[in-house]
């Protein structure tokens, strides 16, 4: 009940959160995404879990998200940087932040994405 507490708890900050966040695995396929990465991105969850951001964004983002996983994975660094994107409005500027995740034993699992 703890662990389905804990998860209950998580999804609700991550849905509330105003920071879109994503969860990626070891091989870069996400694992999860909360309200806001959806309403950005414009991807509905179900579109996006199991991907790889190579079946999701365009060159060369792809790319340079792809570079980061690798690199916080090998390096075990967390990585922040500014970020632009083209929307519908105009041009936005986010701050992220990618970070390993890991799981209960310590070992890293795959890494985290936040952006604000």
């Amino acid at each position: 009940e703890k662990i389905d507490y804990q998860h209950r708890l998580l999804q609700a900050f991550m849905d509330n959160s105003s920071a879109f966040i994503a969860i990626k695995d070891l091989e870069g396929r996400y694992k999860l995404v909360n309200a806001a990465w959806e309403k950005i991105v414009g991807l509905s969850s179900d579109l996006v879990i199991g991907k790889t951001d190579k079946e999701i964004f365009p060159e060369p983002a792809a790319s340079h998200h792809i570079e980061n996983h690798r690199k916080v994975l090998q390096d075990g660094c967390v990585i922040k940087e500014e970020s632009a994107m083209e929307m519908a409005d105009g041009m936005h500027y986010f701050d992220v932040t990618i970070f390993p995740n890991k799981d209960v034993s310590g070992k890293v699992s795959g890494v985290c994405v936040m952006v604000v």
